[in-house]
């Protein structure tokens, strides 16, 4: 019996030691790089601004809404051409982008890049056409 209780003290002994050794040591923290590349670095935002034009032609009676969408590119954004368009502007509705140029002027595109219309800043309007020259268009921002 006696032995036991020695055997008993030896480990008690042993345990205590070894918690008192672990609880005096110093840990590194692990290496910051390890943790934080792991994490994904945010993405820029980009916000869908929408901007609403009203479109009427001198050529007839009427308008049209027009949405230029989100920027995919510089100078380049997604175009929304509201169905009525196309009574002012045959084929204006095929238009599906929006391309602005380094003078100032703009363009509406299709899906091949082709201009379909083609814009300067207006005097009264805020953009007139000059392309095609038999459409005379104007656009102002709501």
């Amino acid at each position: 019996m006696r032995s036991l209780f020695v055997a008993a003290l030896i480990a008690g002994a042993m345990g205590a030691a070894w918690a008192a050794t672990n609880a005096l040591q110093i840990k590194t923290p692990p290496d910051a790089s390890l943790i934080t590349a792991s994490i994904e670095k945010p993405q820029p935002v980009v916000r869908s601004q929408l901007q609403v034009f009203t479109l009427s032609s001198a050529n007839s009676t009427g308008s049209c809404m027009i949405v230029k969408g989100r920027t995919l590119s510089p100078g380049y954004a997604e175009l929304k051409v509201n169905p009525a368009c196309e009574s002012i502007s045959k084929g204006l509705t095929t238009a599906r982008f929006w391309r602005e140029r380094a003078d100032g002027s703009i363009a509406f595109v299709d899906g091949d890049n082709a201009p379909l219309v083609e814009f300067y800043a207006g005097d009264g309007a805020d953009f007139e056409s000059y392309q095609p020259s038999t459409a005379k268009l104007s656009m102002w921002a709501e």
